[in-house]
């Protein structure tokens, strides 16, 4: 009998699509923008996992990696007295590389930088921390959350990134099955600070959701 698959592989495999992408960003310091994107994100399988230097120095080859794409578009928010005004939108675009990597006690996500105007992997944005299966409590109605987190200094601004990856399972005999997820940065620095919340949901649940309000 084959071993079951960790929900956090099962995760990861679960991402490959496309999603629709609403962030929320907000900042408290007046030289950075607030505002809200709206638009998609792409996960595409790489042939080819890169290797790359870990922690010890040596080449490591993930176990597979997803190529993350998102774009759309930016409508900035600018503080007039007592009120919030937008001005006209700005388009976005963003590539990193998530990487899946198996260990000893199960699977890691780690998510990188790419190289600009490329799709090659630069350097470590950092690794979610998940915990293991044995940890999660039992999942409600097939309903399981899998929450994650990660930080990043970037010069002298500190990225603290929390994860919810909702899984649902709509019977006992059926695997579980990512049907959406909210990421989260804080960003704290001498001139930042900033909170963006960006949620993912798969477009059929965007439309279903749209009809029903």
């Amino acid at each position: 009998m084959s071993k079951p698959k960790s929900a956090i592989l099962n995760l990861f495999e679960d991402l490959v699509g496309t999603w629709i992408l609403n962030r929320q960003l907000r900042s408290a310091h007046p030289s950075e923008p607030s505002g809200r994107c709206s638009g998609k994100a792409d996960f595409t399988r790489r042939p080819s996992p890169s290797p790359v230097p870990d922690t010890d120095g040596k080449l490591h080859i993930a176990t597979a990696e997803l190529l993350y794409h998102e774009q759309g578009d930016f409508e900035m928010m600018m503080t007039t007295g007592d009120n919030l005004t937008s001005v006209p939108t700005f388009t976005f675009s963003r590539k990193y590389i998530w990487r899946l990597q198996e260990v000893e006690k199960g699977h890691t996500i780690s998510i990188w930088f790419t190289k600009p105007g490329t799709e090659i992997i630069d350097y470590l944005f950092h690794k979610i921390d998940v915990p293991s299966d044995q940890d999660q409590p039992p999942g409600v109605n097939g309903r399981l959350v899998l929450n994650g987190s990660g930080g990043h200094l970037c010069v002298d601004d500190f990225y603290s990134s929390s994860y919810a990856f909702v899984l649902s399972r709509p019977s006992d005999e059926s695997p579980s099955a990512l049907t959406s997820w909210t990421m989260i940065h804080e960003v704290v620095g001498p001139k930042k600070d900033q909170h963006i919340e960006t949620t993912f949901v798969r477009p059929r649940f965007n439309a279903i959701t749209e009809c029903q309000s």
